[in-house]
């Protein structure tokens, strides 16, 4: 039967396909708005003819009405209002959700007289035309009281993630970095609004301070003009601006459209929004790194040990927004140092660094500067430059009897020179360890001790070895009645007041008996601190260098999330197992034989 049911479908998809595919502009625009809104008026006539009931009018004009509604709340609708950006999405809300109510009040009481008008007119009548309109239409408000619960839970942004995945939460580094800010920042995030991964960004977002930061949630394909001019081509970017449009400053982190598509850029957005803030907001520093002396090194040969390998620090450090370079006597290691160093990076050499090397990293440090020193037990020693700095180290390897780092799958006596340690000092380079001592653990895998010496220089423990390590002196791993055993210093900070061209510097150094924590093997392992993955050898070489470099404010942790599947114990999943077995078949067949019985006691 061609009834006034499908005049209003056929009007409502030609409404949708010239709204939402073809553009204002289109030529066949405004005759395909003319055509369905006959044809709204035409299934009108066609309701009125089939039911004699004048006020059933009302529910075939509602819905142009519905259209009208919705495209007032639309961005081309707003073209015409007056209403301030603060109040935009208040407005457009009010005026679809009009839109909304309009279509279902029309369209379900529609189609329920179109299924009674087909029994006959033998078996209709006005009076049950009415009621059923009423209790259809009773329906369709009950369904659009959902919407103002949706909309609440929209607007709180209140979520029960009980699913695999999670996108990593803002970390200390990032939130400082959002209040540390000296300049409005822009946070344009283009998602198509409804979207999951929508959400999870909206999440992500929600969590940072709004002190300079402004975050305004765009599609791409409503607001064509802006996003060319950030040169977005697709949803799924955010972008953070600097600066007005003649003089904008602009980083981009790519993350998808669909949550399939997004999930593994989700997890690690955290790392990429810090990355891009830094950019954006802070002067690259210059750290150089010594070379010539058989330092550890981003690039390996093939003939060359993999543990020595320093790639990942590189790479680390390149994301925090420093500049890395390399150092040597051919650039001034032997007479000056660059001027546009921030700090010399001096990782566990094999040969000791020329006389004149020494004095060229002390008048270095004597400005004002910082260094940052790792050495090895078997490896040079720089003695010369430590005692300068009032340090001195003993390459007695370290070891500890019952709490060590097992680098294969049977623990071998050589492991217990794998120190692992949360002893931490409140020094300002290790705050963050500080603050998360329960938590965190570094290892170092042979180690030696450090001594504060006398002199001008303060210097301070930083990170302590455990109670019980030993210095094996005959390294045979097993702990003589001469080794002693207590409580040894693995890293120092030194810091002395220093007056360049009459102004009051402070120079810095940091000094490690250990440089294997900074390699790659060991740099990027993580622990889990509830769903959120942190790598806290990489927090102490962030802390230390940005505390070297005077950028401590926006130290701490950075997050990343990991996976956390659901996992029951052998009891637990016995339960569910015959729950779901046993208990619940038993329980439908119960119910479906009441529900039998009921009915066979209602015939009789």
């Amino acid at each position: 039967m061609f009834g006034f049911r499908t005049v209003y479908l056929l009007s409502s998809l030609i409404l949708f396909v010239s709204d939402r595919i073809l553009s204002t502009s289109h030529s066949l625009y405004l005759p395909m708005i003319a055509v369905s809104l006959l044809g709204f008026i035409f299934g009108t006539r066609m309701l009125l003819q089939q039911t004699q009931i004048k006020w059933l009018a009302l529910l075939g004009l509602s819905m142009p009405l519905a259209y009208v509604f919705w495209w007032t709340g639309s961005v081309d609708g707003q073209l015409w209002m007056n209403i301030s950006e603060d109040a935009l999405l208040q407005w457009q809300a009010f005026f679809q959700s009009l839109g909304v109510l309009c279509f279902f009040v029309s369209i379900i009481p529609i189609w329920a007289l179109h299924n009674l008008l087909e029994q006959g007119d033998k078996h209709v009548s006005p009076s049950k035309i009415q009621h059923q309109t009423l209790l259809w239409l009773g329906t369709a408000m009950g369904l659009l009281a959902l919407l103002p619960i949706n909309y609440i839970a929209q607007d709180t942004n209140q979520r029960w993630d009980l699913g695999y995945f999670k996108t990593a939460s803002p970390g200390e580094s990032s939130i400082a970095l959002v209040q540390n800010l000296s300049e409005p920042i822009t946070a344009y995030l283009f998602f198509q609004m409804g979207m999951d991964v929508t959400e999870e960004v909206r999440t992500y977002f929600d969590q940072l301070p709004n002190n300079n930061l402004e975050i305004r949630y765009v599609d791409k394909d409503l607001e064509p003009t802006l996003a060319k001019e950030l040169s977005v081509q697709n949803n799924g970017i955010i972008v953070l601006a600097k600066g007005t449009a003649d003089n904008r400053s602009v980083e981009r982190i790519q993350i998808g459209k669909t949550i399939s598509s997004a999930k593994r850029n989700l997890k690690k957005m955290d790392e990429e929004f810090r990355e891009a803030l830094l950019k954006l907001t802070q002067s690259a520093n210059t750290l150089y790194f010594t070379g010539g002396h058989g330092e550890l090194y981003w690039k390996v040969d093939e003939d060359s040990d993999d543990s020595r390998k320093i790639a990942m620090l590189k790479r680390g450090l390149s994301s925090s927004n420093f500049s890395i370079k390399e150092l040597s006597i051919v650039n001034g290691l032997a007479n000056e140092i660059p001027e546009d160093a921030g700090a010399i990076v001096i990782l566990a050499p094999q040969i000791e660094f020329s006389e004149p090397e020494v004095t060229t990293l002390l008048n270095f440090w004597k400005q004002g500067k910082s260094l940052f020193i790792a050495l090895e037990p078997d490896g040079a020693t720089l003695t010369s430059l430590l005692t300068e700095l009032n340090v001195a180290m003993d390459t007695t390897p370290l070891a500890h009897n019952s709490i060590y780092m097992p680098t294969s799958s049977r623990a071998l006596p050589v492991h217990k020179q794998n120190l692992i340690t949360n002893k931490f000092s409140t020094h300002a380079s290790v705050t963050t360890l500080s603050r998360y001592n329960k938590v965190m653990q570094l290892v170092f895998a042979g180690a030696g001790s450090l001594t504060a010496l006398d002199g001008e220089a303060e210097v301070t423990t930083s990170i302590k070895s455990l109670e019980s390590t030993w210095k094996d002196s005959n390294q045979n791993f097993i702990q003589d009645s001469n080794e002693e055993e207590g409580l040894w210093s693995i890293a120092m900070a030194v810091e002395q007041s220093v007056t360049v061209d009459s102004e009051n510097k402070t120079a810095k150094a940091v000094i490690f008996s250990d440089a294997s924590w900074l390699t790659d093997d060991y740099l990027g392992k993580s622990i889990k601190v509830g769903q959120q993955a942190i790598q806290p050898h990489a927090i102490t070489l962030s802390d230390t260098i940005l505390w070297l470099t005077d950028q401590k404010e926006i130290s701490g942790t950075v997050n990343a999330e990991t996976d956390v599947k659901i996992q029951h114990s052998k009891g637990e999943q016995g339960w569910l197992f015959f729950s779901s077995s046993t208990l619940i078949p038993l329980f439908l067949f119960g119910l479906g034989s009441w529900r039998i019985r009921r009915r066979t006691q209602g015939d009789q």
